[in-house]
């Protein structure tokens, strides 16, 4: 036996070391597979780079009074529509966080718009002027966004 059990570990076939070792660089070869499509292979799918954002809208306004569905509708009609001619998406939902200062969960309704688009800065231009007329209007101090790169394609 060695002096050094953890070498001859990496080295006995089944050895925890050594399946890790194994294991490991399967893991990270697979993640990139999945998850890190590049524009070639996005292409040679059928499909097309795409950014795609969501806007997670509470409709909770400070005063707790609660953004109906007329005024929501209003707001989308005049502000969200115009600026995304191409198309979106809103769903229904519910939320929960808590607040910057903690203390107890703050719940409300809220809608998630998403839109999926051509990488291009306009397009994210009107999605910042969106957000901020929602903040304006509805008396918000933010509104939760997310943006991910996609390979988008219609089946």
């Amino acid at each position: 036996m060695r002096a050094n059990g953890s070498r001859q570990a990496a080295r006995r076939p089944g050895s925890p070391t050594r399946r890790l070792f194994i294991v490991l660089p399967t893991l990270l070869a697979l993640s990139c597979s999945l998850g890190g499509r590049n524009g070639a292979n996005c292409a040679l799918d059928g499909g097309e780079e795409a950014v795609r954002s969501e806007l997670y809208f509470g409709l909770l306004r400070r005063s707790g009074a609660v953004v109906s569905t007329e005024e929501w509708q209003r707001f989308v009609d005049e502000v969200v529509a115009p600026r995304l001619p191409d198309g979106f998406t809103v769903v229904e939902s519910y939320g929960q966080y808590l607040p910057a200062g903690g203390g107890s969960p703050i719940r409300e309704p809220s809608r998630v718009l998403t839109v999926v688009y051509a990488g291009n800065g306009d397009k994210h231009r009107r999605l910042i002027e969106i957000v901020e007329l929602y903040k304006q209007r509805f008396d918000q101090e933010a509104v939760f966004s997310i943006e991910q790169p996609v390979c988008a394609r219609m089946r």
